[in-house]
């Protein structure tokens, strides 16, 4: 699992939000067992995909900006405006850092 989490971490936490897992290295449902033990269920997205050459199944967890969206909306008006770029992305960061930060609570937390 430790490894599962670092994975998680690095992917999510990074500038594009998302871990792509091949699912010989973890299944769907251990992933989302993570997510839910961290309390990141509304934030983190699961899904799977398959990839073409070779053919395997593939885990996309991915950071969900739908939050952002409803959050900056309101606040900036329409999406093309520079304020609603800023409050987007600022929104985005805090997300990675929550992720990150729910992450390495369950590599310290005893079992």
């Amino acid at each position: 699992m430790e490894n599962l989490l670092e994975r998680l971490k690095t992917g999510l936490s990074s500038e594009y939000g998302v871990a792509v897992l091949s699912e010989e290295f973890a299944d769907e449902n251990s992933i989302r067992s993570v997510i839910s033990k961290a309390k990141l269920a509304s934030i983190v997205g699961v899904r799977r995909t398959l990839a073409r050459a070779p053919p395997k199944t593939l885990i996309v967890v991915y950071t969900r900006d739908d939050a952002c969206w409803k959050r900056c909306e309101p606040k900036c008006g329409e999406s093309n405006t520079k304020c609603f770029g800023e409050c987007f992305y600022e929104c985005l960061e805090a997300l990675r850092k929550e992720i990150a930060t729910a992450l390495d609570s369950l590599t310290t937390s005893p079992p």
